[in-house]
């Protein structure tokens, strides 16, 4: 009886303050399968990028994550203190979106420099893809897991990213189409100010307003963008729709519902904050348990050596910082999971606060996610069964 009268309460308070069920996202991060979904992805970004920036300008991308050789949060050098570890994961918590965004701050910088600009796009582009594919396997996840109460494993999740592919990749580089429209004719306008003479000058200044015009509806189409690609991706995890669709439904979610989205986002900030220092502090507490256990029988020396945390030394001629040595594997498999966690919890929040937003907008239940419909499987007729339809109608009335 009283457990039926707790979940009962549960239930009543879920549909009172249905964003509680964002702390949901905690528990669904730390499966193992989204962590090594997310080290994959991690895996995948480096890759692309050390390969781009090499032959690009190596200002136009960020050097790749030295998450193998040393924990990415500086709190977690710095020591086991609860504010150090504060405030390492404040700024950790924005890396999924600072490593897709940040080449695009490249893009539309106000330079000639054409080499580095192609650079950057192309590293957006792949970091766009990486994460639209890997991002919708760890949403896939989460959703089937909210919506059946089973789990998928990786290998499903994975074949479902990449038969949706197109959508997921693609789909959140499509407005860029649109400002395509909006900048080109910009940019030739520009052409009257290389006009000599006082009378186009004057024309050029009077006509400013149209480049003003579309600077703004630019703005706009980034603004939504940038705050509605997580969406994009868990539209199509959630509904296996095209990319238009999911498209069309960020747009709508983030515009029609701005302050339920921000507050959404915000409280899984603090909550991720909370969860990653948990991390980081169980992350410090087991290297600290594993080197005081074997303090009792190895040297000091190779304890040293076996925990070394080696820092980037020096800057390769691409700019890309290295290492003065390798660290143990186990240590850079500790490293990547932690790391890892941070990727994870962002989709599995992110996947949380689109079952939100859609039932806000368009009152659709938590639990509704399309699945993959199973082939119906009839069973062969037996042979009495077979004789019996095989009769005539008339004899079957006759019998009766």
């Amino acid at each position: 009886m009283t457990e039926v009268s707790n979940r009962n309460f549960e239930v009543r308070l879920a549909r009172l303050l249905p964003w509680l069920r964002i702390l949901r996202a905690v528990g669904l991060s730390i499966a193992p399968k989204k962590l090594f979904l997310a080290v994959l992805g991690m895996l995948a970004l480096n890759a692309g990028w050390e390969v781009l920036g090499r032959a690009f300008s190596p200002e136009a991308l960020p050097a790749p994550t030295h998450w193998l050789g040393v924990a990415s949060s500086p709190a977690a050098l710095r020591g086991p203190t609860i504010t150090s570890m504060f405030q390492g994961a404040l700024w950790d918590l924005s890396e999924p979106i600072r490593k897709v965004f940040q080449p695009f701050f490249w893009v539309f910088a106000p330079r000639a420099d054409l080499k580095g600009i192609l650079g950057a796009l192309l590293g957006s582009v792949w970091a766009v893809c990486v994460w639209g594919i890997v991002g919708g396997a760890i949403a896939r996840v989460t959703m089937v897991q909210l919506a059946q109460g089973e789990r998928i494993g990786m290998g499903t999740a994975l074949r479902f990213a990449f038969r949706k592919w197109l959508p997921l990749a693609f789909a959140p580089l499509c407005p860029f189409l649109a400002v395509a429209l909006f900048v080109i004719p910009s940019a030739l306008f520009g052409l009257l100010f290389r006009i000599p003479g006082d009378l186009a000058q004057s024309i050029a200044q009077g006509l400013l307003i149209f480049p003003i015009l579309a600077g703004l509806v630019i703005s706009i189409i980034l603004l939504g963008l940038a705050a509605g690609w997580p969406l994009i991706v868990t539209s199509v995890a959630a509904e296996g729709e095209d990319g238009f669709d999911a498209l069309s439904r960020s747009y709508a979610y983030v515009f029609q519902r701005p302050l339920y989205y921000a507050f959404d986002m915000g409280f899984a900030w603090m909550l991720g904050l909370v969860g990653l220092v948990f991390v980081l502090f169980f992350q410090q507490l087991l290297l600290h348990l594993v080197q005081w256990s074997l303090s009792f029988t190895v040297p000091p020396e190779q304890i040293a050596t076996l925990f070394a945390q080696p820092q980037p030394v020096s800057l390769d001629p691409f700019g890309i910082a290295r290492e003065s040595s390798s660290p143990p594997f186990w240590l850079s498999f500790v490293n990547a999971m932690v790391h890892g966690w941070i990727y994870s919890y962002f989709w599995s929040a992110a996947s949380l606060i689109y079952l939100h937003i859609r039932q806000e907008v368009d009152g659709t239940s938590w639990r509704e996610v399309a699945l993959p419909t199973a082939p119906v499987v009839r069973a062969a007729p037996s042979r009495l069964q077979e004789t019996d339809e095989s009769k005539p109608a008339e004899q079957t009335q006759s019998e009766s």
